[in-house]
């Protein structure tokens, strides 16, 4: 069976293949009711919305306009006999286990089962909600932060308002995790604690992103974390989550075990004992061998599958989970402005015009997450500018830009791509060095292993032409990579939408950036980065969130 995710992009059952259509009739929306059938069910429907593009049956596609698709599922039973242990293929691991230095957002299907924040991200609008603490913005510049009494750290030290802030004044600006700094509070000029579970922080200047920090701070032991260092910290960890640390190896694997004093409210919406017992993350960075290790029994859930192998391990019995994520595949022309040619616009453009965004979505990505108009977020992410389209493909244009701006014969730059960090990310760069060198621009381009793509990025050692999943949780469509001083008009709309405390007039601002960065051509946004798992059937429903955060069944 495939498992419905928020943007859900397809629609199969192991027991039973059904083909559903529906159009859009005009001025109204048709509803779409399809059940979906497991081998062991308690008799309990639930109802969810989900937005639906496209429903495969085996390799017939068929296109559907529909505003709302409702499902009618029937809940997996947890028994004595469904698998409680997982072992995860993944294309990432964290390369540290210091939470708030960890820049990857694929990293926190890992790190997330060890470790709560202060809060969390509401699905619906992007905005951060409660989770271990609440919150007030008390004036424009002043954050009181109320901890509930009674949280505690898997080595028993509890989460307080005292230790907060030694742990701020520990880590903030000061500490270096290879390269990556710990500086989450840089926003705020200084915090102190009011009474044992209260803190308040200080705004350096008003801000419509002050609550973004509480949604990625990361309570950790504080006496643990001063007496390790963050370099002993990180070889053994001790988060708050619902699993704690057994063993891990950077690039290798993490083993964790479930924390038998576990309260639940974890951030994935466990909100009891998750019904699995033992996890382990491998990292598998050739999208190849994590689905044949799922096909062959060596793992239970693999990551980031490629597209062409999802009707055979759906035949061989095993679930797919297809989702959406908050994160995009986009690709950059030069942000650091070091390269003559990429200075002017005309030949950006002529690079934009030779991609056909169309086909790499459909051929490489194979449909799966959802197809970007010229900007970072997908309809519902804030800032959505729906005036905004792809710049199509043309590359008859390309090559008149090309002479008009006086390379007609060409040019040479160099490129990069991570593999196997992002879905089909090595696959879309070689496709792009091909569609570039029919206008005259080589690109030779080096490909770079995760960990060692991440740490050129972090460094900002990476070519000029590269590659990046780029956030959107937690942020908006302004999150454009430029190099300040560049463009002015599009700092000054960057910094006008940080300060500006009206979400629609926030909202406007960040359009505009948007349609600047576009105009400009600053890069190609091609898709949102696919959620897609393949699944053992012995386990119990897992669902992955826009976070890529697991979602495990509980008690």
């Amino acid at each position: 069976m495939i498992s419905i995710g928020r943007k859900v992009r397809l629609g199969l059952t192991l027991t039973m293949l059904a083909l559903v259509g529906a159009a859009l009739a005009c001025g109204g929306t048709e509803t779409i009711i399809k059940e979906v059938e497991v081998e062991k069910i308690v008799e309990v429907e639930v109802v969810k919305e989900v937005q639906v593009e496209k429903i495969v049956e085996v390799e017939v596609v068929k296109q559907v306009q529909v505003e709302k698709v409702v499902v009618q599922e029937k809940i997996i039973e947890v028994t004595a006999e469904t698998k409680d242990t997982a072992k995860l293929a993944l294309g990432t691991i964290p390369f540290h286990m210091v939470p708030g230095a960890i820049p990857s957002l694929q990293s926190r299907t890992s790190w997330r089962m060890l470790f709560g924040a202060f809060g969390m991200q509401d699905e619906s609008d992007g905005s951060a909600v409660p989770h271990l603490a609440t919150w007030e913005l008390v004036g424009d510049d002043t954050l009181v932060v109320s901890i509930p009494p009674g949280q505690f750290h898997h080595n028993g030290e509890e989460i307080t308002a005292e230790a907060t802030v030694e742990q701020i004044d520990y880590l903030n600006g000061q500490q270096k995790f290879g390269f990556v700094n710990w500086n989450l509070w840089s926003a705020y000029d200084g915090w102190e604690a009011t009474d044992k579970y209260t803190f308040e922080a200080f705004l350096s200047k008003p801000t419509a992103k002050y609550a973004v920090t509480l949604g990625v701070h990361v309570p950790l032991p504080v006496a643990y974390l001063k007496e390790k260092g963050p370099p002993g910290f990180s070889d053994e960890p001790i988060g708050n989550g619902p699993y704690e640390m057994v063993d891990w190896e950077r690039d290798a694997f993490i083993k964790a075990t479930r924390w038998a004093d576990y309260k639940g409210g974890h951030p994935s919406a466990m909100d009891g004992m998750p019904v699995i017992k033992d996890l382990e993350f491998r990292f598998v960075p050739e999208d190849a061998v994590r689905g044949a290790g799922l096909e062959a029994g060596d793992f239970d859930i693999a990551a980031v599958l490629p597209p062409e192998v999802v009707a055979r391990i759906l035949q061989k019995g095993f679930r797919i989970f297809a989702g959406d994520s908050q994160q995009s595949f986009t690709v950059w022309f030069d942000h650091n402005h070091v390269t003559p040619e990429l200075e002017d616009v005309r030949v950006r453009r002529a690079m934009s015009y030779a991609v056909d965004i169309d086909k790499i979505h459909e051929k490489i990505a194979g449909g799966y997450g959802t197809k970007l108009q010229c900007q970072l977020v997908a309809p519902g992410g804030f800032g959505y500018n729906s005036s905004l389209k792809n710049w199509p493909y043309d590359p008859d244009k390309a090559r008149a830009l090309m002479k008009e701006a006086g390379l007609e014969s060409g040019f040479s730059i160099q490129g990069s791509a991570s593999v196997a960090r992002y879905y089909r990310d090595d696959q879309v760069m070689t496709a792009l060095q091909a569609y570039w060198k029919d206008i005259g621009i080589d690109v030779p381009i080096k490909f770079m292993e995760s960990a060692v793509w991440l740490e050129a990025a972090m460094e900002g050692a990476l070519p000029p032409i590269w590659n990046i999943g780029l956030n959107w949780w937690f942020a908006d469509n302004s999150n454009i990579p430029q190099k300040a001083g560049f463009d002015t008009t599009l700092d000054d709309l960057k910094a006008k939408a940080v300060i500006t405390l009206d979400n629609s007039k926030r909202n406007a601002i960040v359009q505009d950036a948007a349609a600047r960065a576009c105009d400009q051509a600053y890069g190609l946004w091609f898709y949102t980065i696919p959620a897609l798992y393949g699944l053992n059937p012995e386990l119990p429903d897992i669902s992955f969130n826009l976070a890529f955060e697991m979602i495990i069944p509980t008690k």
